[in-house]
């Protein structure tokens, strides 16, 4: 826990569950591995730039600020990423059970999207590159603008699209 940032810039391997608490920004800039649960509450902003992998659940607020990810996230339990303004994941981000995305601002998924259960995703506008697939029910909603997905949408449940504006998009569903 601290009052300000928190900053590691090299490579991240904890053996039961892992609680970060920031006054500001948390930043981990190497490979991050986590056997249990992982807990992450920022102020402004939480970044996770290499890869990640959880064993158990992963929350990850971010509450005044971005949430970004750089690499490949790999949750084996439920996953919540929460952010006050955008969430940003540029490599696949995958959860064994439920995943949550909840952004203030806008949501970009750069690439493969999937969760072993539900999937929400809620945001002003969701941008998604790679292909979203829910084993369970899916829910993408916008509030302020565009939904636009260029890969694929698939869930074994409902499938419900909602946005203030357009629905777009290249890929099948």
């Amino acid at each position: 826990q601290a009052g300000a940032d928190i900053v590691n810039g090299g490579n991240m391997l904890v053996f039961g569950d892992m609680h970060v608490a920031a006054g500001r920004d948390a930043s981990f800039s190497g490979a991050l591995g986590v056997a249990g649960n992982l807990d992450v509450v920022a102020q402004r902003d939480a970044n996770v730039s290499a890869l990640a992998q959880v064993g158990g659940d992963a929350n990850v607020r971010a509450i005044g600020g971005s949430l970004t990810t750089g690499g490949n996230v790999n949750v084996g339990g439920a996953a919540s990423l929460v952010a006050g303004n955008a969430v940003l994941t540029a490599g696949a981000l995958e959860s064994g059970e439920r995943l949550d995305i909840q952004a203030g601002g806008n949501a970009t998924l750069g690439g493969a999207t999937l969760a072993g259960g539900a999937l929400d995703v809620s945001a002003r506008a969701l941008s998604a590159t790679g292909g979203i697939t829910a084993i369970g029910d899916m829910v993408l909603a916008t509030s302020d603008a565009h939904l636009v997905n260029d890969g694929d949408v698939q869930g074994a449940g409902n499938v419900e699209l909602r946005s203030a504006g357009d629905v777009r998009g290249n890929g099948n569903v």
